[in-house]
């Protein structure tokens, strides 16, 4: 939207539902000093935020020279182009506005979005109740006591991840692999001897899950972290996140999350 007198654009700032997703996406606290957006006064509460422009709505001589090569947002007003700040981020990122922190800015938005993305995915796909159990025998079991029988190697995760791939979590799927793959391996035999067919429809629907969150996004990181807590969500939130990710892992082993990169 453009102010006829003097070509200047009009600043449509988000209101109402759009200006609480912009809070939620950076859970009240300013994503570049992590200060808090709520600020306490005696018994009130206040959200002292400000929506910024990624991409300015107006950008001067110097912004162009920064920006140059980049495209600007189809939508310069739409929730696409604003991320909360505090004001005093704001200033600093305006002023004057460098092409090392427009990319920064233009990152962490990018990765909000395809969070949200992801997240709309959860009510859109279900998987069987029967994951639920497996959750909760992964909770309750007493490995100690021996019922957990590892396998002696992962096989091609960093294959499957990349060589990007958080290195930790990378760890962390190769050592739920070992631990607990043949026990999980049991627990979906043990279900298809009451209910045949449990594994093959469970395996499918995380498949589906998965091969859409792909479309969403390329960073495998957050594909599995969607996919442990889209099984979180489908078992229940009260149950073990810790859980759900070693679901998660068996399934990455077992290829109905990611492929071998290496082939």
């Amino acid at each position: 939207m453009t102010n006829g007198v003097c070509g200047m654009r009009k600043r449509d700032q988000p209101n109402g539902i759009d200006r609480q997703l912009l809070y939620s996406e950076v859970d009240n606290f300013c994503p570049r000093c992590k200060q808090s957006l709520l600020e306490n006064k005696g018994a009130r509460r206040r959200l002292i935020g400000e929506a910024a422009h990624i991409y300015p709505l107006n950008p001067t001589l110097e912004d162009s020279i920064a920006l140059k090569g980049i495209p600007e947002p189809d939508d310069i007003n739409g929730l696409d182009n604003f991320i909360i700040l505090c004001p005093s981020c704001h200033d600093i990122f305006d002023n004057p506005r460098t092409h090392e922190e427009y990319l920064e800015l233009y990152n962490l938005k990018k990765e909000y979005i395809e969070k949200r993305h992801l997240k709309n995915l959860y009510a859109q796909y279900g998987i069987q109740d029967e994951i639920r159990v497996v959750v909760d025998r992964l909770s309750e079991c007493d490995f100690d006591n021996g019922e957990l029988r590892t396998v002696k190697k992962a096989l091609k995760i960093e294959g499957k991840v990349g060589s990007n791939f958080d290195f930790y979590k990378r760890r962390s799927i190769e050592n739920n692999v070992v631990d607990y793959f043949r026990f999980i391996q049991n627990l979906f035999s043990e279900l298809d001897a009451s209910l045949p067919g449990t594994f093959e429809c469970i395996a499918c629907e995380v498949r589906a899950f998965y091969l859409s969150a792909a479309r969403k996004t390329d960073d495998k990181l957050l594909i599995f972290e969607s996919v442990s807590e889209w099984i979180r969500t489908k078992a229940g939130l009260s149950v073990s996140l810790q859980a759900c990710e070693i679901v998660a892992s068996f399934f990455v082993q077992n290829c109905e999350v990611f492929s071998d990169a290496t082939q």
